[in-house]
This record gives structure tokens, C-alpha cells and sequence, in this order.
């Protein structure tokens, strides 16, 4: 395929940009990591946040749980190595770090999206593909044999078996469609910057400062939003523009509503 003089030029142009950009992230990394060397692990703290905005990955939100575990901020910590966990799902030393996390938390320690691997969010994908491949693959074969005049039992055989196959195939794919879709809707309980990390979070009967709450959670616990009717997040804004949060545990025994700034999305928007 040939590539237009004026996309080339686009090209060449845009290099440099992407070069400098890469380079700038690098410095960044490097400056948190001396910046946690030396002792002042707000500043690198602050640093890997503003990289995560623009450019993520397992190593950068494993770090950034290190620092605030050491800091006894255990609800971002507990956010971050899930966010690590979810781009790299095979790091041990990750998955023992948020177990040590959630354990010091008194959060509940079970990943509801992640009881059955084969049906992760990351496998949809590959359930997707394999169907695709085993029925196109079905199909030419019930074609390539059907000439061939083959016994009505054998050809009756090999149908159940096709359609037994896909049949396991939809399953796993509608799974690990579900399990992304909940994911979509994870929240991990934090404290507000601006109050004590030890606090525990209260889930309100109803979206206000001066409202009652249900009950009251560690930070770190996991919560899933709830939606509309129409299938959007269900939110309200208070009088003074805080958005509130409608929101329950994965087996829905405990359930109320909290301010925005009181939950970190495991998922980014744009996931």
C-alpha cells in the first residue's frame, strides 16, 4: 500500500513530537524514582500522577501503590495495584503485595471480577476469536462433506459436535463480556484528601452532606455503581456541584451513596 506524499510528511512531522514526548515520560519516571530514593515520596507520588494522565502502565500504577501503602493510604493503594494487576494480571509479587493491602485495610479481600481467569475481561477477545475460527471452520467442513454423500449419523455427529463447541465458545464469551462490563462499573473506596486516611467512608440513604448513612466502610472495599433505567451511571449533583454516587457491594448487602472524590475507577473513562 503506498502512503501519500502529504501523509509522509504528516508523519515525519509528528515524529519528533512523539519522540520528545516518550523522552519527557522517561525523565519523568526517573525523577520520581530519585524523588522516592531520597525520602520525599509526595513529590514522586505527584510525579507518577501526572504520568498515569497521559501514558500507563503495570510497573508506573505498581509503584505508585507502593508509595501510598508506605504511606498508609491504603484505599489509592489498593486502587493502583488493581489498575497494575488489570494491565499485567500474571505479576505475583503484585497480587501478594494487594492481598498484604487489603488485609491491613480490613477491606474485603475476594476480586469479584476475577473468580474464574478463563473468563476475565481480558479473555474476550479470545473467546470472540475461537468462535469465529471454529464456526467459519465448521461451516467449509459441513460443506466439504456433505458432497461426499456421508452417513446421515456421522454428518448428525458431527453437527451436535460443531454446535456443542460453539455453544461452550458463546458461553465464555458472554462470561467475560459480563465481567468486563462489571469491571466498567468497579469503584475502590478512598479517603478525600482533605480528611484523615483512616476514616472509614459512610454510604448515605440519600446524596447529601447532612443525610444519614446505611453503614460504613473501609477504604479499599470494592463497589460497583449502579445504573439507570436507560443503562447510564446513576449520579446526582448536589446544590453546591458535588456529584453523588449511587453505589452497592458485589452481593448488594451493603449499598448507598458517596461523593466522587470518595472512590478511584479501577477502569479509566476512556477504557
Amino acid at each position: 500500500m503506498k502512503i501519500s506524499s502529504s501523509k509522509f510528511m504528516m508523519i515525519v512531522m509528528l515524529l519528533p513530537a512523539f519522540t520528545i514526548s516518550a523522552k519527557s515520560n522517561d525523565r519523568a519516571f526517573y525523577d520520581a524514582v530519585r524523588a522516592e530514593a531520597s525520602g520525599d515520596l509526595q513529590r514522586a507520588i505527584s510525579i507518577y500522577e501526572n504520568i498515569a494522565k497521559v501514558n500507563q502502565s503495570a510497573n508506573l500504577h505498581s509503584n505508585l501503590a507502593n508509595l501510598y501503602f508506605k504511606l498508609e493510604d491504603y484505599g489509592r493503594s489498593i486502587l493502583h495495584f488493581r489498575k497494575s494487576l488489570i494491565i499485567n494480571p500474571d505479576n505475583r509479587e503484585c497480587k501478594t503485595n494487594l492481598a498484604f493491602a487489603l488485609e491491613m485495610s480490613g477491606a474485603e479481600p475476594k476480586d469479584p471480577t476475577a473468580s474464574n481467569p478463563a473468563f476475565s475481561s481480558t479473555t474476550q477477545g479470545l473467546w470472540a476469536g475461537f468462535f469465529s475460527l471454529i464456526f467459519w471452520g465448521g461451516a467449509f467442513l459441513v460443506a466439504m462433506l456433505l458432497p461426499k454423500r456421508m452417513h446421515t449419523s456421522s454428518v448428525l455427529a458431527y453437527g451436535i459436535l460443531w454446535m456443542g463447541v460453539l455453544g461452550i465458545l458463546g458461553y465464555g464469551w458472554f462470561q467475560s463480556r459480563s465481567v468486563s462490563n462489571l469491571l466498567k462499573r468497579e469503584i475502590i473506596v478512598i479517603p478525600y484528601a482533605g480528611e484523615q486516611a483512616g476514616n472509614l467512608i459512610a454510604l448515605r440513604r440519600f446524596p447529601g452532606e447532612g443525610s444519614d448513612h446505611n453503614t460504613k466502610i473501609s477504604q479499599g472495599t470494592s463497589l460497583f455503581l449502579d445504573l439507570e433505567n436507560q443503562g447510564g451511571i446513576k449520579k446526582h449533583q448536589g446544590p453546591d456541584g458535588t456529584n453523588w454516587y449511587l453505589a452497592r457491594t458485589h452481593n448488594g448487602a451493603d449499598k448507598g451513596w458517596l461523593r466522587e472524590r470518595e472512590f478511584g475507577k479501577i477502569l479509566n473513562d476512556e477504557n
